[in-house]
């Protein structure tokens, strides 16, 4: 008896310690709210103090990449391995414990049939609406006012995995959209977003697989986590207002195939942001915004050029890794004095860097397999260079070294018979 009950003890134990282990660690308030989960795998020495950029390992597993054989191509490929696939269950906990006051019958005007719109009294003249019973099959309606009660906002869940089809119009009111509010929705094909729309919460629109087209209003303050991942049918352009603040993954896997316009005044964008979307063009980040986020643009092969803004400081991780459609010249502005490790990895169709004078870190692998370059200068505030930052740069003809730093040929690039003395195609013996 005492075996068994000692067993028992120690497989509850187990249980206990399996069920309540935090997986994610964050930080705690600001001004801004809480401090999103920051990656620990990112090589920020020597990096600019990240401002609540967030970033996560990962990105799609099935896209195609650079491949190395090295020891640089396969920690590169080991961050591409690991989990980041969103879809995270994480309900709102205070919109998911909302109990609902009352219902109003709505009709359905596509067939006539009658669903419930349950809806919570917020005790100022407005109310929020949880949920509803039946299943508007056709055209969802939801009433700008329930009973004289202003409908303001749309709790977390409420209409998850809906059935509803056509144009999604939300009344005039509504200032925010909680978590999973309409993740699996996969019958409609366009929203109308109210002038007063500030949040859209985690994942709201998750796998929103039907949905063609987006249009974002100004007043937007906050786009969550995955707010749209993997809506795949979206196309056209998508022009980013100035005041938001797009979190993790919020438009990753997205289908949108047109051109991609930041308002100036945009500065805060979550690691993964834009990730394997097929925007095409130009991508020129404003003056406003001062880090690239990690993984921002991974796997974007259809941006034809690049234009960094001037007050851009830091390239975050994989920020540019994949986009394998860039060509020219990018032009590194004069503030950034950091490049994290894959920031351009693989963008083979470029055709040179001009590297900021200010430049005092470029990570490993930076711009491995950028095969396209022919000159490079290495500016003289370079301070560290990482191993392979320029491996597989076949077209290289030339490298100045400015800088103090003594680089080894064999881990910096294949030879030193690039390294030629300024001013002259003489290579540094």
């Amino acid at each position: 008896m005492k075996r068994v009950l000692g067993l028992l003890t120690v497989t509850a134990l187990l249980v206990s310690q399996t069920m309540f282990a935090p997986d994610e660690v964050y930080a705690g308030e600001t001004d801004f709210g809480p401090l999103e989960e920051v990656s620990g795998d990112a090589d920020i020495s020597g990096a600019p103090e990240m401002d609540l950029t967030e970033s996560a390992p990962g990105a799609d597993a099935d896209t195609e990449h650079f491949t190395g054989t090295d020891d640089v191509a396969k920690a590169h490929d080991a961050t591409l391995s690991e989990d980041g696939a969103g879809f995270a269950d994480e309900d709102d906990a205070a919109d998911s414990e909302l109990t609902a006051d009352g219902e109003i019958d709505m009709m359905d005007p596509s067939n006539g049939e009658y669903y419930t719109i349950k809806y919570k009294d917020n005790k100022d003249g407005t109310c929020t609406v949880t949920g509803y019973t039946g299943s508007p099959a056709g055209t969802l309606v939801i009433p700008d006012a329930i009973k004289d009660l202003t409908v303001t906002a749309i709790a977390a869940s409420a209409f998850k995995n809906s059935t509803f089809k056509g144009i999604l119009k939300f009344p005039a009111g509504v200032e925010r959209i909680g978590n999973d509010a309409f993740r699996g929705c996969v019958g409609f094909t366009g929203v109308e977003f109210p002038g007063k729309l500030k949040e859209i919460g985690d994942r709201a629109f998750s796998g929103c697989v039907g949905l063609k087209k987006l249009t974002l209003c100004d007043s937007l303050v906050t786009i969550g986590e995955e707010a749209f991942y993997g809506c795949t049918a979206i196309r056209g352009d998508l022009t980013v207002p100035a005041g938001v603040y797009i979190k993790f993954k919020a438009f990753e896997n997205c289908g949108f195939d047109g051109k991609l316009t930041f308002a100036e005044g945009f500065g805060r964008m979550g690691g993964y942001a834009f990730a394997n979307t097929k925007f095409k063009g130009t991508i020129t980040i404003p003056d406003s915004m001062s880090r690239i986020s990690e993984y921002a643009f991974y796997g974007c092969k259809k941006i034809t050029k690049l234009i960094l803004g001037n007050n851009v400081t830091a390239v975050y991780q994989s920020a540019f890794d994949e986009c394998t459609g860039l060509t020219g010249t990018i032009v590194i502005p004069d503030g950034v004095t950091f490049i994290d490790k894959y920031a351009f990895w693989g963008c083979k169709g470029v055709e040179g860097f001009t590297l900021s004078e200010n430049l005092s870190t470029i990570s490993e692998g930076a711009f491995y397999g950028c095969n396209g370059i022919r000159d490079l200068v290495l500016p003289k505030n370079l301070s560290k260079c990482g191993k392979e930052a320029f491996k597989g740069a076949f077209g290289v003809a030339k490298i100045v070294n400015r800088s103090s730093v003594k680089l080894n040929a064999g881990d910096f690039i294949e030879d030193d018979s690039y390294f030629v003395k300024e001013g002259t195609n003489k290579p540094i013996k």
